[in-house]
């Protein structure tokens, strides 16, 4: 009995060391990451799988990762799932599975996993807090919050980690605080002054803020960082790659000569990398080289490249060139491959412009909303395309005046030609010469008054080029105005203006009659309100509609008896409001002879109140005055 226990334990401890390996090194892995090389590190993590370390679990958690960062979300959840199939209390792995969840917003399912990946972790894992850190940064303001939380703790049990910082530079990043982001990875570099991607972080920090700010300074500042980078270690790709986007932001004269180079070099250090091909491919795109973008889009295409990100670069560099039936297709193959949940605002923000350059307004409308929802923007979208529209209808009316600039330059012209004529013809005897020149003159005129009209007529029909984009950017400030919360001022004017610019009177009347339900006092509605009037007036001079009417009785109750202090061009507007209703109820139906004195005498008072010397009412003041 004794020698079968001692067989069996034998037997036991064989299949036990057997099936137990030691862990393998990822220390080279995370360098890997962190410097991009995803091939080069899911090539060496394949390469671990089969050797069944203790740390296997980590090894698929590292494969997860690396799928995650080049948008594979279906492919990191398999990675993650394998890991916790491998050790079902991984904690690296379920905070893994909680990021896929925080993308997929299931917020319930991912706190589930990521309590889980904190209590089997212990305090013990600082890769397991950074793990789950991440995973609340991919999540809402709540989930954001908790990040900050668990990076603080990391940060209290070990104050010297850089890599605890430049997390808390994402977390200040994700909450809109560029400022709090700078000042964490400046600690990571106090904490550790080698820490190269600390300086990267900082340069791209820099990067992002200067596309805004456009500052020279903070190019200066970027760039800085990122040649300490390089400086520190010659071989970090990253730091090339950002140094490359921070030139698009400078004032070099070569300056895509020069993030050529550098992104050169990073493909060179990346070793061809299939992703490090694909920045680079985002780089001309980021340069507006659409062709060369295109061609290193179709050489990896020709390699098997089957990268998401590669798709939707393929669709935007095709729509900027104006292919818009390509742009069209490489997007829908996109969106099919690409699970609704993970797409991004750009991507229904370019199908949504293709489908407006097609004419499909309608349907590009419902593109525009999806991006604004992924955006968090509610109507700052439709507004940008507005503004569009806007800048084009501006850039053809500048067109105009320059043709109408010519067209004076020809009356100009005629007029001199015309006094010189005149001279010669109000002589008492000219002489056959005279008469010559004086023949000279009169056709020079004449040829002077013929360019002039035909630039007139140039610049009426160069005027209609105008009116499509005004009823475009009406369009979408209308749409804006809809999608807005709180509904403005400013809503209700630009919808206003571009109504009014476009012809469509009435609706621009009442966009104007919703700014003064706003603001009750605002002086433009009113006096636009006045002139579309008298538009409509000059339109129907028929049927007598009295259009001005209800504008000015609105203008009298808004500002009647406040006139002392009031700007000169208000004053006049509000004299003028006094003055139709002098006009109508003088003469309500102007039918000659209908003239009703006493009605209009009490406005007549109003306006001499403030004005006695008040010209344009004294025929009608002086009619009446006689019939006392």
């Amino acid at each position: 009995m004794l020698n079968r226990l001692m067989i069996l334990s034998v037997s036991l401890l064989l299949v036990f060391q057997t099936g137990l390996k030691a862990q393998v090194d990822l220390g080279p892995v995370q360098e890997l990451i962190l410097k991009e090389k995803f091939q080069e590190a899911s090539k060496m993590l394949d390469g671990f799988i089969g050797e069944k370390p203790k740390n296997l679990d980590r090894v698929y958690f590292y494969l997860g990762q690396i799928a995650y960062l080049q948008e594979d979300f279906a492919g990191a959840k398999k990675f993650f799932e394998t890991g916790l199939e491998t050790k079902s209390k991984s904690p690296l792995n379920l905070a893994g599975m909680g990021m896929i969840k925080m993308k997929d917003q299931l917020y319930t399912d991912a706190y589930e996993f990521l309590e889980k990946a904190v209590s089997f972790a212990k305090g013990k894992d600082p890769e397991a807090a950074y793990a789950v850190a991440d995973a609340y940064l991919e999540g809402g303001p709540q989930e954001i919050g908790e990040a900050k939380k668990i990076l603080y703790q990391r940060r209290q049990s070990d104050e010297e980690d850089p890599r605890t910082y430049i997390k808390l530079g994402e977390y200040y990043k994700k909450q809109g605080v560029p400022e709090l982001a700078i000042e964490e990875l400046e600690k990571a570099i106090q904490k550790k002054a080698d820490y190269v991607p600390a300086y990267v972080g900082l340069a791209e920090l820099y990067y992002n803020r200067g596309k805004e700010t456009r500052s020279g300074a903070d190019f200066q500042t970027g760039y800085k960082y990122a040649n300490k980078a390089i400086e520190l270690n010659p071989d970090f790709g990253p730091a090339y790659r950002i140094r490359a986007e921070l030139y698009l932001i400078s004032q070099f004269p070569d300056k895509f000569e020069r993030g050529k180079k550098d992104m050169e070099k990073y493909l060179s250090l990346q070793n061809n990398d299939e992703q490090a091909k694909v920045r680079y491919a985002q780089f001309l795109f980021l340069t507006e080289d659409y062709d060369n973008s295109l061609k290193a889009i179709g050489e990896l295409e020709s390699a098997g490249a089957t990268n998401n990100v590669l798709r939707r670069l393929k669709g935007m560099a095709l729509a900027e060139k104006g292919q818009l039936g390509p742009a069209q297709a490489a997007l829908d193959d996109y969106f099919s491959k690409m699970d609704e949940k993970y797409r991004i605002s750009q991507d229904y923000e370019v199908y949504g412009d293709i489908l407006r350059m097609q004419g499909n307004l309608e349907k590009a409308d419902e593109y525009y909303v999806e991006a604004m929802k992924r955006s968090d923007d509610r109507d700052g979208l439709f507004g940008e395309i507005a503004d569009d529209y806007k800048g084009s209808a501006k850039s053809v009316e500048d067109e105009v005046k320059a043709i109408k600039a010519e067209a004076n330059t020809f009356q100009g012209q005629a007029q001199t030609f015309y006094g010189e004529y005149q001279k010669i013809a109000s002589m008492e005897a000219p002489t056959e010469e005279d008469a010559a020149k004086a023949a000279d003159f009169r056709a020079k005129m004449d040829e002077a008054v013929a360019a002039g009209k035909a630039k007139l007529a140039e610049a009426d029909a160069k005027s209609a080029e105008a009116k499509p984009f005004y009823l475009n950017e009406a369009h979408y400030r209308q749409k804006a105005l809809e999608m807005a919360d709180p509904v403005t001022l400013t809503h209700y004017r630009n919808l206003a203006t571009s109504l009014y610019k476009a012809g469509k009177l009435d609706e621009a009347d009442n966009a104007y009659q919703e700014c003064n339900k706003l603001k009750a006092d605002y002086w433009y509605p009113y006096k636009m309100r006045l002139r579309i009037a008298y538009a409509k007036e000059n339109e129907d001079k028929e049927t007598n509609s009295w259009y001005a009417k209800p504008v000015a009785e609105d203008i009298i109750k808004a500002f009647d008896g406040q006139h002392e202090g009031m700007k000169k061009s208000d004053l006049n507007s509000l004299l003028v409001a006094y003055e139709v209703l002098v006009n109508y109820n003088f003469n309500p139906t102007g039918e000659d002879g209908n003239y009703h004195c006493e009605d209009a005498q009490p406005w007549i008072d109003k306006i001499y109140g403030i004005d006695p010397n008040y010209a344009r009412i004294k025929p009608i003041s002086d009619y009446c005055a006689d019939q006392k």
